[in-house]
């Protein structure tokens, strides 16, 4: 027994020495992972503190930025207000309407107290009423404003306009707008705009025109008759003796221009010197004496010219103004030097440079005169106002001959004068081609002596010439006519001087360029507006035509009237003789309208069979009877086609009369046509006017 309690000890004892070996080892292993553990969680616990410090000193800053940002939102709301207020303030101040409309339906949004004063409607009228605008501008401005809106906007631009607008009290005010289109991503969204009242300034401009046009007139007056003068004048300040005004003939006298002239004084020109100049000035102001005298002017040059000069006083802007006439002596003072010459040869070199200084200026004079006939003739229209052009120039460019202008016909075989000059016309007016040689060899023909050169069979055998000149007109290669001089029998020698000969041929080439222009403007013109069948003017030309008459009777107060009329059965004329036939019966149509109107009245070819006349100041009832006059006419036309009669022709007219019958060209035509259906269901071969 006590064996076992000491083994039982023994072995308790054992174990707890194992036990406490193992146990130690163990605490002290727990021991550092506790104490790793440790320091793990304060190094955590460190970087989170100061994470959260880091985010507490970041919200702090945020929170103060946006109470910041707030605050200054805040103070710009209030500037905001405060400048819509000022603005609001400014709008209703400003002397034109300020406004904003809907694009679509021109419906206004907004406008300004400037409104009322301005059309005394209250503005709550404008913003409610529908089409405000468009019912209170006037009548004949609408359709101008509607389109000039229309345009803009469909561009999306900024726009200025003019037009008349209707007041409460009846008055008509102008108005200029200037309008903006407010668009957003390439749409419009708004329209914003001024309406400036400028009635003052118009009736001012009106005034003023009429002013202006009135001054224009008499100063206009004032320079034909000075600038055609053959004497040069000019005029001077009374104090200072400054060049203010002169005439052509004394800038061509002296060789200044006229910028050049204004900047000399009187002693700068005349050569005598000042004091005896004042003298003679002071007597003529104080004795308004009028002072002739000869004397010499300085040319640009320096060379002195003899002239004769009369001095007056005149009155002009309030002023003292002397005004001068100068006559040139100068060839007077030439001869009478020449006869004082008492050597021959002397004399001779004087004749001689005379006659050179002469010649000189004639090629001058040429010059400006062809120079002058070229523009005038590059603006004529047709044929006859270049011939009456023509036919007042070359007596000017050839002073001593006769002659004429001929032109080709169409079938290319005849030549026919279309302008002469001169007394006596020593060539045929209407020849062939073949009988002038110049147009059969296409260079100029020049016949010096008619008793022994070629002569063109188209000279006059009893009204020989003693010298005459063909030149052919020739342009872009095709003949166009003849330019004809010829010289009488007492002409001196040598009829035509090599300077001369050139010049006619310069002179045929510019009347053949500008006849040959005007001859495509003609054809041109006439293809664009008349109908190639009846030879009347065309529907385009019709439609053109009756809006701007209306817009004339509706100025002037005057009626205007339109016939509609059409051939009865033409279709049996088609049908029965063939097309050919109807376009004879149109073509006889046409040709009788042209004929029985007067020369204001315009006859088109509405379409078909249908003509149309335009009447302006005829009234209804004019209207009528003259339709009922062109109706019994056509009745009385025989008409033949290929020598086959076709019987005679009715028509029925329709009549309708501005403005009885309507106020745009619509209506009226819409009226004359339904009173043409009556004429044509009533039985035709009649004349109805509308109900």
């Amino acid at each position: 027994m006590g064996n076992v309690k000491d083994f039982a000890l023994q072995l308790y004892t054992d174990s707890l020495l194992t036990v406490t070996e193992l146990i130690i080892p163990l605490w002290i292993s727990l021991g550092i992972l506790l104490g790793i553990a440790m320091a793990v969680l304060l190094t955590l616990a460190l970087y989170l503190a100061q994470k959260n410090h880091q985010r507490a000193k970041l919200v702090e800053s945020t929170n103060q930025e946006l109470c910041s940002e707030i605050a200054e939102r805040k103070l710009v709301q209030e500037a905001l207000l405060r400048s819509q207020q000022h603005s609001q303030s400014l709008l209703n101040w400003i002397e034109g309407i300020v406004w904003e409309a809907d694009p679509q339906t021109f419906q206004f949004t907004f406008v300004s107290q400037e409104a009322e004063r301005v059309s005394g409607y209250p503005v709550e009228t404008w913003l409610s009423e529908p089409d405000f605008w468009q019912n209170h501008i006037h009548p004949d401005d609408r359709d101008r404003a509607f389109n000039v809106c229309a345009t803009s906007f469909k561009k999306q631009t900024e726009y200025e306009f003019e037009y008349r607008m209707m007041t409460a009290d009846d008055c008509i005010i102008w108005i200029r707008d200037m309008v903006n289109v407010i668009t957003e991503n390439n749409h419009p969204i708004k329209l914003r705009g001024v309406m400036m009242d400028i009635t003052k300034d118009k009736q001012a401009e009106i005034e003023k025109m009429q002013l202006i046009a009135s001054l224009r007139e008499s100063e206009e007056r004032y320079r034909a008759v000075v600038e055609q003068s053959a004497e040069g004048i000019f005029l001077i300040d009374g104090y200072s003796k400054q060049i203010i005004e002169a005439n052509s003939s004394y800038l061509n006298l002296i060789g200044y221009n006229r910028q050049e002239i204004l900047q000399l004084t009187l002693y700068d020109i005349v050569n005598i010197d000042r004091e005896t100049l004042d003298a003679k000035i002071d007597r003529i102001f104080t004795d308004n004496h009028l002072y002739i005298n000869e004397t010499q002017h300085h040319h640009k040059n320096g060379s002195p010219i003899d002239v004769a000069i009369s001095i007056s006083l005149i009155a002009y802007n309030s002023q003292k103004v002397f005004c001068i006439v100068v006559h040139n002596i100068s060839n007077r003072k030439q001869v009478e030097g020449a006869l004082r010459e008492s050597q021959r040869l002397t004399q001779r070199i004087n004749e001689q440079l005379t006659i050179k200084v002469n010649e000189l200026e004639q090629r001058n004079d040429e010059i400006t005169l062809l120079s002058h006939m070229s523009d005038l003739i590059q603006s004529c229209l047709n044929r006859e106002e270049a011939a009456r052009v023509i036919g007042q120039f070359m007596p000017l460019l050839f002073p001593k001959s006769y002659g004429s202008i001929f032109m080709i016909s169409n079938s290319k075989n005849l030549v026919e004068a279309i302008t002469s000059w001169g007394d006596v016309i020593t060539s045929h007016s209407v020849f062939s081609t073949i009988e002038c040689i110049a147009l059969r060899r296409g260079h100029p023909h020049l016949v010096e002596d008619t008793n022994r050169g070629l002569v063109c069979n188209h000279i006059h055998a009893e009204l020989l010439p003693r010298a005459y000149f063909c030149i052919p007109m020739v342009a872009q290669g095709e003949a166009m006519g003849v330019l004809y001089l010829s010289f009488p029998e007492n002409a001196e020698m040598p009829a035509l001087p090599k300077a001369k000969q050139h010049l006619a041929v310069t002179v045929a080439r510019q009347i053949s360029l500008a006849l040959a222009n005007i001859k495509l403007h003609e054809t041109l013109q006439h293809q664009s507006i008349r109908d190639p069948l009846t030879g009347l003017f065309n529907r385009r030309y019709l439609e053109e035509s009756l809006e701007r008459e209306l817009h004339r009777a509706r100025r002037t107060q005057q009626p205007l009237a339109i016939c509609m009329i059409d051939a009865d059965r033409f279709k049996r004329f088609n049908d029965k003789f063939g097309h050919e036939a109807g376009d004879a019966v149109l073509r006889e149509l046409g040709m009788f309208l042209q004929k029985n109107i007067s020369a204001s009245d315009i006859a088109c070819r509405y379409g078909g069979e249908e003509l149309t006349l335009i009447l302006p100041d005829s009234s209804l009832e004019e209207t009528r009877m003259r339709a009922e006059q062109l109706r019994e006419g056509v009745k009385q036309l025989q008409i033949e086609h290929r020598r086959q009669p076709l019987g005679s022709i009715t028509v029925s007219i329709g009549v309708a009369c501005f403005p009885e019958h309507g106020n745009s060209t619509e209506a009226l035509v819409r009226a004359a046509d339904a009173a043409l259906y009556r004429a044509k269901k009533d039985g035709r071969d009649r004349v109805v006017t509308a109900s």
